[in-house]
């Protein structure tokens, strides 16, 4: 986000971001995002239908995080007048290819976290005008909660009777990293942690039912101790309880991005290295040394023995 607040104010740019409904959703309220375009590659017409849509805006810049061959002949096919985008073989041959080297930045940025490779796609617009200007910018990018959030989560925190920044949220769900505990690890956690604040776990609708039959054991602190937040697909309900929240305890994943965003603490379950790529708001982590499959009990009892650890640190 901070890439995209830096476009807009150093540049003047009109700002359009090609994203999914999601990104719609997290974006729509920022007045320097000109607009969010959904997209979606696997819809009715597929490939020339997004090609339609990034055409029709006539960009003199389109800046891409990733770079699949594939991906990279097809922002070749739009109209838009130059590519920011990662150094490969296709981007190098083509002049209409602003390139970036991401081994050189790994190896001599003292910053590696992904805001500031971000940053570095943003300032290939107009490097010498981006570097007068970026040292007196005051980045102004927290999400936007909407009342209609707010009251949806208030309702819920009412229906328990659960009080703002007096409980915590635990989110056991990730879909982009083999580093985590197993759902029946992070029951047991959810259970320890219970005897310390009221616990609430955020589900949607692909995991929630299959979450649900391994948590029903707990019937006797479902409700009182611990409580399921079952959301719609609207993702700023999510972005208002973490508000909420005293803290979260998170994998590598979009939940622990949120929090970072709205200054949550936070204790991430972390392979090394994330903590550069991502860091969060107190810089919090436990490090999972290996994917879920290879840890062995003892990686686990560790694990969970030092995340509750933090945790009381975190409360007291």
């Amino acid at each position: 986000m901070d890439a995209l607040y830096a476009i807009k104010t150093i540049f003047k740019a009109k700002v359009i971001v090609f994203g999914v409904k999601n990104t719609q959703k997290l974006l729509e309220n920022f007045d320097f995002i000109d607009k969010v375009e959904v997209i979606d590659f696997a819809a009715r017409g597929g490939n020339q239908q997004v090609l339609k849509q990034i055409n029709s805006f006539n960009c003199d810049y389109l800046i891409a995080f990733h770079a699949k061959s594939f991906f990279v002949k097809f922002l070749l096919q739009t109209n838009a007048k130059r590519i920011i985008i990662r150094l490969k073989w296709l981007s190098f041959l083509s002049p209409r290819c602003i390139t970036i080297n991401i081994s050189f930045i790994k190896r001599f940025f003292k910053d590696r976290s992904e805001r500031a490779k971000f940053l570095y796609y943003a300032r290939k617009i107009n490097p010498k005008l981006y570097d007068e200007k970026i040292k007196n910018l005051c980045f102004d990018t927290k999400i936007k909660i909407p009342a209609e959030n707010e009251i949806f989560v208030q309702n819920f925190l009412n229906s328990y009777k659960l009080k703002e920044k007096d409980f915590i949220v635990i989110n056991p769900f990730a879909v982009s990293t083999p580093y985590n505990l197993s759902i029946q690890d992070y029951i047991t956690l959810i259970c320890k942690a219970s005897l310390m604040k009221q616990v609430i776990i955020p589900t949607y609708e692909a995991v929630h039912q299959e979450f649900m039959e391994q948590i029903n054991s707990l019937d006797a602190l479902l409700n009182k101790q611990i409580f399921i937040f079952k959301n719609n697909e609207d993702i700023l309900n999510l972005v208002a309880l973490l508000n909420y929240s005293k803290c979260l305890i998170s994998p590598s994943t979009g939940t622990i991005h949120l929090a970072t965003n709205l200054e949550i603490p936070s204790i991430g379950l972390y392979p090394y290295k994330d903590d550069e790529q991502w860091p969060t708001f107190n810089k919090n982590y436990v490090f999972i040394p290996k994917p879920q499959k290879e840890l062995i009990k003892e990686d686990i009892d560790r694990i969970i023995e030092e995340c509750l650890d933090r945790l009381k640190r975190l409360l007291d």
